[in-house]
């Protein structure tokens, strides 16, 4: 991915309001008896656009940002964070790479000419008469 200005203003205020939302909201009303956690979501959905570098750097930043407003240990969210933005991005760059390499192996499968009893005609066999 070709990183703009542009396109690092727009992942900064996705981050920031996700961060926001994730905060203020999300955090304060429990689904099911359980919280929802937006950040990992977007973490990887950047990933999966982005590739490994843009994932890692905003899984970086999303859990520094999340450990400066808790206040606990520096790291501790951004590391995980990072690492799946990184795999995220790393798979995607992967079957990137399946997809163009698998397109320029493929062959197209060969198709006998003749078989006993059997006439190939415009690429449908008919049975030979009395064959």
């Amino acid at each position: 991915m070709i990183v703009t200005p542009q396109i690092v203003v727009r992942l900064a205020l996705i981050v920031l309001t996700t961060v926001l939302l994730q905060f203020g909201f999300f955090s304060q009303v429990p689904i099911l008896g359980s919280v929802a956690n937006l950040l990992p979501v977007v973490v990887v959905s950047l990933g999966l656009l982005g590739g490994a570098v843009t994932g890692s750097v905003i899984g970086f930043v999303t859990g520094l940002l999340i450990d400066v407003l808790i206040g606990g240990t520096l790291g501790v969210a951004s590391l995980s964070l990072m690492a799946a933005g990184y795999l995220a991005g790393r798979w995607r760059e992967g079957v990137d790479e399946r997809a163009r390499v698998g397109a320029l192996q493929r062959r197209p499968r060969r198709v006998p000419l003749e078989r006993p009893g059997v006439k190939w005609l415009g690429g449908r066999p008919q049975r030979a008469i009395g064959g």
